[in-house]
């Protein structure tokens, strides 16, 4: 009787007949060739527009940040569903143009929204509108807000705790470093020919 695959990969890596890489990767392969979209499941839309970023959130893999072109942003419960089984959206931002207006919205397009890596309590927007937002997730509302005056295409965050700094990579074809701790935005990475897109 032959083994199941996964074992003979695990056997193989206690021989030492494979790295510990080589066992990770075809691990992964396998499962990845297994995935498939869930038919009973459906996070349900509310954006007139196009979707341009989504983040899970890390800690719990429970609330889903969507940012929208239509300027909105939302967030999804993704252990809430209605009898539909659709999950349904727990809260959103919106600018005029949707009916809903409220003074936090982006004026433009949200080309970016990341969780704070390690509180859900916090989140960060970017956009079309050259601001970045930074939201304290309980109120929905801005904790602090930064100009950059250009457009911004995209922002990443490190998941070390060592800084505070966020990347932002604007139609100004520079990085900016947003510092969260200090308010400000005075260091620039040069380089860059073409607009950062991502």
């Amino acid at each position: 009787m032959s083994r199941p695959p996964t074992s003979a990969l695990v056997r193989a890596r206690s021989l030492g007949l494979c790295s510990p890489f080589q066992l990770s990767s075809r691990i992964i392969d396998r499962r990845l060739s297994k995935l498939q979209l869930s038919e009973e499941q459906e996070v349900q839309s509310y954006f007139q527009g196009c979707v341009n970023s989504l983040d899970v959130e890390a800690h719990d893999g429970r609330y889903l940040l969507a940012g929208g072109g239509d300027a909105s942003v939302a967030l999804f419960d993704l252990q809430r569903f209605s009898s539909t089984s659709s999950t349904q959206q727990v809260c959103e931002v919106a600018n005029g143009t949707r009916g809903r207006s409220t003074d936090f919205a982006h004026e433009f397009s949200v080309q970016t929204v990341t969780w704070f890596p390690h509180d859900t309590g916090m989140f960060v927007t970017s956009g079309m509108d050259t601001s970045l937002k930074i939201w304290d997730t309980n109120t929905w509302q801005v904790a602090e807000e930064y100009d950059f005056g250009s457009r911004i295409y995209t922002h990443a965050m490190s998941p070390g705790r060592s800084h505070s700094l966020i990347a932002v990579g604007r139609e100004a074809r520079h990085i900016r470093l947003y510092n969260m701790e200090t308010g400000s935005a005075t260091q620039v990475l040069r380089g860059m020919t073409n607009v950062s897109l991502d």
